[in-house]
């Protein structure tokens, strides 16, 4: 695990999401502002530490009932299926949220970190576990419960308990 290169932020923008935002920051300056000191000479090596903000929108499950239905386009006003209408609603989520994340992406690199972002479809842990396995993430800092508010245990989210429960790498939970 050490030294950190890759520290993953699910990101939602909720309070708990900043917070854990803003621990990842200062674990990163914290790793980062480590010397090492090179073989034979007296200079130091600043650690290359990178925050990455992961945002999940929820897929849509289309019932059946609802396959034949028509639907006018969000951006032509034709006439479409369900199907294309929610690929079209998604797709306009997705751009909502990529503006969101640029903002904080500037936040992060105002402060001297690398960082970037992806908005992904899918269900939140297990995206957000799916990539920690494929990209080399060596901890997971996430907030403790997100813009659905607190699940059956009162101190932690179902997606953070998911992640804690499976990640294939450490968690950290902000709260």
């Amino acid at each position: 695990m050490f030294p950190l290169k890759n520290i993953l932020v699910p990101y939602d923008g909720s309070r708990y999401s900043e917070s854990a935002l803003q621990f990842a920051i200062e674990m990163a300056k914290a790793c980062g502002s480590v010397a090492l000191p090179l073989a034979s000479v007296n200079s130091t090596k600043k650690r290359d530490v990178r925050i990455i903000l992961l945002n999940v929108l929820p897929e849509v499950y289309i019932p059946e009932i609802l396959e034949d239905r028509i639907f006018h386009s969000l951006v032509t006003g034709e006439r479409i299926s369900t199907r294309e209408y929610i690929k079209e609603f998604c797709q306009q989520m997705k751009k909502e949220h990529v503006r969101m994340m640029d903002p904080v992406k500037e936040k992060i690199e105002s402060s001297g970190i690398s960082a970037k972002y992806e908005v992904l479809l899918g269900y939140p842990a297990d995206t957000i576990i799916e990539y920690a396995k494929t990209n080399k993430i060596d901890l997971i800092v996430m907030g403790t419960a997100g813009l659905r508010g607190i699940s059956r245990i009162r101190s932690l989210g179902s997606v953070a308990r998911s992640v804690a429960e499976r990640s294939p790498c450490p968690v950290t939970l902000v709260h």
